[in-house]
């Protein structure tokens, strides 16, 4: 049935979908500007009045008032139900569609936490390079030529100096330590307990195509090292692979490049 279909299923489906193409299929579009016009296929026009837009991945007519995303059009023009429309563009993008359990939902249900999670735990990291504790690592970067908007752009943070400062600020938030794990967040103790994953490190957050927050990048200063030639430091420590992460499949800025991907048609 369609609302058994899972969230996170739906979204992938169109995240890969381009609805340009998808109509395109069906009927002629017209460049105008940054979207395409038609004749509407829902109702006689003698002028087009039936825009798409790939930027926002929907389409929309004027005159007849329809719209929606690559589904509805689907629905509307094929006569299909809904299941029908998912499955179509799932075969079409290459997404395999799960049988539908109580784990499917759970899952689902799991990948909407995780998401939440890293949103807060990228503002308290973005809070903390603001902060009189993370000056240092600002100053690094700002050495290092990036500036103010960009820092905001790419919402890059700090992770403090201590062993707890996210699973204080993030249990504060409700959050429990099961959910902060899955997420990446923090590592278990040998003899019991956890501990920040990321400590003074400047934190480089990972997005989707969509802007949501997978995982982190965390690199560490150079102060640090310098400070311990002998120690054995990592300089990059990454989130592992979660239920919403997975190494190797996102590209990192894609979500701040994919307009411009789309307007002149290359990477």
């Amino acid at each position: 049935m369609a609302g058994r279909i899972a969230q996170n299923i739906l979204e992938d489906i169109l995240s890969r979908v381009d609805i340009a193409e998808l109509i395109s299929g069906y009927i002629p579009l017209k460049r105008s500007g940054r979207n395409f016009k038609a004749l509407c296929p829902f109702h006689h026009e003698k002028t087009a009045s039936f825009t798409v837009s790939p930027d926002r991945q929907i389409y929309h007519c004027f005159g007849c008032a329809k719209g929606g995303n690559a589904f509805s059009f689907l629905m509307e023009y094929e006569r299909m139900e809904f299941q029908e429309a998912v499955e179509l563009l799932a075969r079409k993008c290459g997404v395999t569609i799960p049988e539908t359990s109580k784990e499917d939902a759970k899952t689902a249900s799991l990948s909407t936490q995780l998401y939440k999670i890293n949103e807060l735990a990228n503002a308290f990291y973005m809070q903390n390079l603001n902060s009189s504790e993370g000056q240092t690592a600002k100053n690094y970067l700002i050495k290092r030529n990036i500036k103010e908007e960009t820092l905001k752009l790419f919402r890059l943070g700090f992770a403090l100096d201590k062993w707890d400062a996210s699973i204080n600020y993030l249990r504060a938030k409700n959050i429990s330590l099961s959910l902060l794990e899955k997420a990446g967040l923090v590592l278990s103790k040998e003899g019991g307990g956890y501990y920040d994953r990321f400590r003074n490190r400047i934190i480089f957050p990972i997005f989707d195509v969509n802007s949501r927050t997978l995982g982190f990048g965390a690199r560490v200063l150079p102060t640090l090292i310098q400070a311990k030639p002998d120690a054995s430091i990592a300089k990059y420590v990454n989130s592992p692979e979660t239920p919403i992460y997975t190494k190797g499949r996102h590209l990192y800025g894609l979500n701040l490049a994919k307009e411009a991907i789309r307007e002149n048609d290359f990477v």
